[in-house]
């Protein structure tokens, strides 16, 4: 027979060392929840709405943005939907995001675009390929109001220069996320979410398991 003790720890007792283990350990624990980008798909998607873009109902009912990342080649975001000219879009977006230039240029692109084609340019956003970057991401432009022709060559000129705004704004939205991910995954935020956690560990930095050891008890060999 023979009987043991096992000494306990909240997360800020530990040595420093220790608590490196821990952190390391628990790297990547927030970011493996399928919902930790979610809020930034829905500020991306009011983003949208004052520049004039309609994000499309992908399948299930989800919204159709994809995203890959942070390390790889082909890694980034892009989008599929409809997008009109919004007047109002920059007293829309200075109330929604005031300090964003990024944003506001790519307003500024859309519109000049807009304005050489009559204010008239209506396109269709798609991705194809195997990739999420912006770069998989096709714009088909047309009129949406034949009594306003334009010619082709202009009409050809406005589709290039909405699909090169609207992928930057793809890439607006990855940067977010990579930010997002960067944080969540960085020792700062574990650091606080582990101190004002109620977990025990060893003093080797091993979440303690009651399966595996019962303080105070008594074991026979």
């Amino acid at each position: 027979m023979r009987k043991y003790t096992t000494t306990l720890y909240g997360f800020k007792e530990l040595t420093p060392e220790a608590q490196q283990l821990v952190i390391d350990a628990s790297r990547y624990f927030r970011v493996e929840d399928a919902d930790w980008y979610e809020y930034l798909f829905d500020d991306f998607e009011e983003v949208c709405k004052c520049l004039g873009v309609e994000i499309a109902e992908g399948r299930h009912s989800v919204r159709a943005i994809r995203f890959s990342g942070f390390c790889s080649q082909g890694d980034g975001a892009s989008f599929e939907g409809q997008y009109r000219y919004r007047k109002g879009w920059r007293k829309a977006l200075k109330a929604y995001a005031p300090v964003d230039e990024k944003l506001e240029s790519i307003g500024e692109d859309l519109q000049e675009a807009q304005r050489q084609s009559r204010y008239n340019i209506d396109a269709r956003v798609t991705v194809s390929g195997r990739y999420s970057n912006s770069g998989c991401m096709r714009v088909d432009a047309e009129l949406w109001d034949e009594e306003r022709p334009v010619g082709d060559e202009t009409l050809n000129q406005g589709e290039e220069s909405i699909k090169e705004a609207l992928r930057r704004l793809a890439d607006w939205l990855y940067s977010r996320l990579n930010d997002e991910h960067d944080y969540l995954t960085g020792d700062e935020y574990i650091r606080e979410s582990l101190s004002e956690s109620d977990a025990e560990y060893c003093a080797c930095g091993r979440v303690f398991s009651e399966t595996e050891h019962v303080v105070g008890s008594t074991s026979v060999a």
